[in-house]
């Protein structure tokens, strides 16, 4: 019957360990879209970044560190995006010093 409950209790706090993780990758986060407007840094780096919605609100951004775009390629890309004109979506939380993007990739 220890053992057995052992298990249990194990499976509990993995499965508890695994939410918590899945609350902290920005996933839950606000969402918008827009097209890129402004991009501050360089081939390697990003700063911040703006987009302006459909209604022509502008938002800034923080990346949060390590971020990359869709998931998959340097968050300087957004450079490509701002020159094309191709719309992205940007999952962000309310940071103490502003909104940090915890996702930006294409828009559908």
């Amino acid at each position: 019957m220890t053992r057995r409950l052992t298990i249990v209790l194990l499976t509990l706090l993995l499965t508890a360990g695994c939410s918590v993780d899945s609350e902290t990758d920005g996933s839950d986060g606000e969402q918008v879209q827009g097209a890129v407007v402004a991009v501050d840094g360089d081939l390697t780096t990003v700063r911040s970044f703006d987009i302006v919605t459909d209604d022509g609100s502008r938002w800034t951004f923080q990346p949060v560190a390590g971020l990359l775009f869709d998931d998959s390629e340097p968050i300087s890309h957004l450079q490509d995006h701002m020159t094309s004109g191709h719309p992205v979506v940007v999952r962000y939380d309310e940071g103490p010093d502003g909104l940090i993007a915890t996702y930006a990739g294409d828009a559908e």
